[in-house]
C-alpha cells in the first residue's frame, strides 16, 4: 500500500494539487498498518494536510498549487 500511496500522491500532485494529493496519501499509507480506525485516520489526514500545507507551501514557499484550478499558482 505504501508504494501505491506514493505513486498516487505523485500523480495527484500534477493533476489535482497538493491538498487532494495529501488527502489521498495519508489514508492509503495508513491502510498498510494493522490497525485502521477510520476516525483516527480522518483526524490524522486533516491534521497532516494542514500542517504540511503550512510548512511546505507557506513556510518554505514551494510553488505547488493547493488545488489545481482553484488555489495556487
Amino acid at each position: 500500500m505504501v508504494p501505491l500511496a506514493t505513486v498516487a500522491f505523485g500523480y495527484l500532485m500534477e493533476e489535482a494539487g497538493f491538498i487532494p494529493a495529501m488527502l489521498v496519501l495519508v489514508p492509503f499509507a495508513a491502510a498498510a498498518g494493522r490497525e485502521f480506525k477510520l476516525t483516527e485516520i480522518a483526524l490524522l489526514t486533516v491534521g497532516l494536510t494542514i500542517l504540511c500545507t503550512l510548512m511546505f507551501i507557506k513556510g518554505l514557499g514551494l510553488p505547488y498549487p493547493l488545488i489545481k484550478g482553484l488555489w495556487g499558482y
